[in-house]
């Protein structure tokens, strides 16, 4: 799975991401690893772009997106059977999650953490753990949680 979510974040360094916690930590991430800028934010409803920039050159970054004409990582929201980009990487597909309630749990900026093995400090873990509410997630969907962690190979997730 890693090496899947590596090859689809080194689809372009020009990010587009959703304006939230979650969006703004993984460009972090994609930034300290691979000098990767924010370009654009989409929010499901509006698409801002700076100037002269081509979505379809850009790597969607926490963007559920059902086209394939934009590669996008995250779409955990999504299950396997939608309209996707081949290189879009999205964790229910690549496990063939049927159920909704089996679906990826964490936010966005774990599946990129746990594939380019960056160092994390105090502070990123605090805003990791309150991104799409993986806190509250843990405490609701614990084994569902656990299953997923031990898929990412980032350790043990406690009740």
């Amino acid at each position: 799975m890693l090496s899947s979510i590596i090859k689809t974040l080194e689809y372009s360094k020009q990010l587009i991401i959703s304006p939230d916690i979650d969006g703004f930590f993984s460009a972090e991430l994609l930034n300290r690893k691979y000098g990767s800028v924010v370009v654009g934010t989409y929010d499901k409803n509006i698409l801002c772009l700076a100037d002269g920039v081509d979505p379809k050159t850009c790597l969607f970054v926490d963007c559920d997106m059902n086209t394939k004409d934009y590669v996008s990582i995250g779409n955990h929201m999504r299950l396997q059977d939608d309209n996707m980009a081949d290189l879009s990487f999205n964790p229910n597909r690549f496990y063939e999650t049927k159920n909704y309630w089996q679906k990826y749990p964490y936010a966005t900026c774990f599946l990129i953490s746990a594939a380019i093995g960056t160092n994390l400090e105090p502070n990123d873990l605090q805003r990791m753990a309150h991104a799409d509410s993986t806190y509250l997630n843990m405490i609701k969907y614990g084994n569902n949680m656990r299953s997923w962690s031990s898929r990412l190979r980032v350790g043990d997730v406690e009740d």
